[in-house]
């Protein structure tokens, strides 16, 4: 699974010590069942680790929210 490539540090040259967060976005909604499996995924590799997800809803929100800027028009 690419879960684990964030944890490789032979790839992302990043010591899983220094691994605080990982932020997963997804162009479709997930469900609860999913959160909990790649939750434990991610603490099995990092007991401590903060897994934020960006769905549809939230990434739509983002762009709305802070990335006024951005027109599609041009």
């Amino acid at each position: 699974m690419i879960l684990g490539a964030c944890f490789d540090s032979k790839k992302s040259n990043i010591p899983i010590d220094k691994i605080e967060e990982i932020i997963l976005c997804f162009n479709r909604n997930i469900d609860q069942a999913e959160i909990h499996e790649l939750n434990e995924l991610a603490q099995s590799f990092k007991a401590d680790i903060i897994v934020r997800y960006l769905m549809l809803q939230e990434l739509a929100l983002e762009l709305h929210l802070n990335h006024r800027d951005l027109n599609m028009n041009t």
